[in-house]
């Protein structure tokens, strides 16, 4: 019986609309690269800008992407 490595990437996130699609154009090519399967886990911290809604259109495009919401920092 073999098992799968999953490589697990946590990030916190507070208003960081500005700096998501930087973040992402820098880690999905290094993720894609692995031979493992990988996830990224954004924990959105309250934000009140549009950082939920461009996370979530990353989501719809990229299935390794889980969100976690809080209502509040």
């Amino acid at each position: 019986m073999t098992t799968e490595t999953l490589v697990s990437i946590l990030i916190p996130m507070k208003n960081e609309f500005e700096g998501i699609n930087l973040l992402m154009r820098r880690l999905l090519p290094i993720l894609n690269q692995l031979t493992q399967k990988y996830e990224i886990v954004v924990i959105n911290d309250g934000s009140t800008d549009d950082t939920l809604s461009l996370l979530l259109d990353y989501k719809k495009q990229i299935p390794q992407i889980k969100i976690i919401d809080l209502s509040r920092n």
